[in-house]
């Protein structure tokens, strides 16, 4: 972007690049609340499975006056399936989220970094020496497309 607008002074490419970054920033980190968020919710849920499962339990003992373990492990095993569902739901999203989080965070310092050097190498200070940070950027695979 502020390449684009060289032509026109180093304060016109800043205006660009600035702009840029701004747009490119609600993308860059789009998705990650929906991350943080399964985290947070999913716990809940499978606590509330939990719930329900020990709920049935109780119910068998409400129907039968001596119930046996099969009639009980139903409701039992469906609590300690839906813990653990809801705990590797939580797991994985947190995970995914930091993860990208910080894969966000090292591209949007790397840009920044552009975005300072820049202006100073187009008007001139820096003619001639390339900026300290290189113009490149890991390339994005297409959609669908394997890394």
């Amino acid at each position: 972007a502020g390449l684009s607008r060289a032509d026109r002074g180093p304060e016109a490419a800043q205006a660009a690049m600035n702009s840029a970054l701004l747009s490119e920033d609600a993308r860059l980190y789009a998705g990650l609340s929906a991350l943080g968020t399964a985290a947070q919710v999913a716990p809940l849920l499978g606590l509330l499975g939990t719930v329900i499962g020990m709920v049935r339990s109780f119910l068998v003992f409400a129907e039968t006056a001596a119930p046996t373990p099969a009639q009980l492990s139903v409701g039992i095993s469906e609590a300690l399936v839906n813990t653990a569902a809801g705990l590797i739901v939580a797991v994985i999203a947190y995970v995914a989220r930091n993860a990208l989080k910080a894969r966000a965070d090292r591209i949007a310092t790397g840009a920044e970094r552009v975005r300072e050097e820049v202006p100073a190498w187009l008007s001139g200070r820096g003619r001639g020496a390339v900026p300290e940070v290189a113009l490149h950027f890991e390339s994005v695979p297409a959609a669908g497309a394997a890394r």
